[in-house]
């Protein structure tokens, strides 16, 4: 709230006789406005507006109260013509948001008119809207009674391929640090059948349905972490491969090997999965290593 204050003065001159004259504080609008909406979400791409505090990764035991709907079979109705659902990890965990609106395609996209048609998970085109201060992308499919758009949390590729840092927002931040930091980047960990080291999931990549899946190796002795294997998916064309390597190779230093780069005490290399058949397919998996320097 505006605090506002108010200071009176008296001018010079005025008889002792008199009473100051009364100064009255002007009434001010309140600046709170509610959010314009368009059947149950914003006019602009965006959480519906009461979803906002909405966490994903969030257990189902803390869906309570307006969120409890989420997890019915009908959803939450956020107008006449939309309604909200949780879809849920394995684990319980709060995975996607999806919103089906009672509208066709055309009209929705003319009046969130800024997106993009993207190719989602190498099969199917979509139109999508990316939200960066959340790290969210929108995904919009066609139903036979309107559209339903999918609210995917999403891996950045700065924190994909980011230097190692002390804000710690990067898988390369981790490399060092005690196995248990790892959590506050991925959204499910389990050790392996070993128990030497640990099978981790995060968010999908942008324009991914499918968790990025990974390999966490860690020292037994002191439970520093010292290695990351992550399993990516690519296009027949390498485009993500390429992409990453554009990121890497301005922020990164190049070592001596092939596809391998160094900074700040840890080492990024590039690894490749054979492939068992020539038979074209939709995707085309490789790896990307993060090792603590030796």
């Amino acid at each position: 709230m505006i605090r506002y204050l108010v200071v009176l003065s008296l001018m010079a001159g005025c008889s002792s006789t008199k009473s100051p004259k009364q100064v009255e504080t002007p009434v001010r609008p309140s600046t709170e406005t509610k959010v314009a909406t368009w059947h149950g979400l914003p006019v602009m791409p965006g959480l519906p507006p009461t979803l906002t505090t909405l966490k994903f990764g969030m257990d189902r035991s803390l869906m309570t109260g307006k969120f409890a709907g989420l997890l019915t079979e009908k959803g939450v109705v956020l107008s006449p013509k939309s309604t909200a659902k949780a879809k849920l990890s394995a684990d319980g965990t709060l995975r996607y948001l999806l919103v089906n609106v009672n509208v066709n395609e055309a009209e929705f996209t003319k009046k969130w008119s800024n997106g993009e048609p993207r190719l989602i998970d190498n099969r199917n085109r979509a139109q999508v809207w990316y939200l960066p201060q959340r790290s969210v992308q929108i995904q919009l499919k066609t139903q036979p009674k309107g559209v339903q758009l999918t609210y995917v949390p999403v891996t950045p590729i700065k924190r994909l391929v980011g230097i190692a840092n002390d804000a710690g927002n990067t898988f390369a931040s981790l490399i060092g640090k005690p196995i248990s930091a790892s959590k506050q980047l991925f959204i499910r960990m389990e050790p392996s059948t070993d128990k030497r080291s640990f099978l981790a999931w995060a968010s999908p990549l942008v324009d991914e349905t499918v968790s990025l899946k990974a390999h966490l190796r860690h020292d037994q002795g002191t439970q520093e972490l010292f290695a990351i294997d992550l399993f990516l998916k690519d296009d027949e064309k390498g485009t993500l491969k390429k992409r990453l390597e554009t990121v890497v190779q301005k922020n990164w230093l190049p070592a001596a090997a092939k596809d391998t780069y160094e900074k700040n005490g840890v080492t990024l290399r590039f690894g490749h999965i054979q492939r068992l058949s020539r038979r074209k397919r939709a995707n085309y998996p490789f790896t990307l290593h993060l090792t603590k320097r030796p």
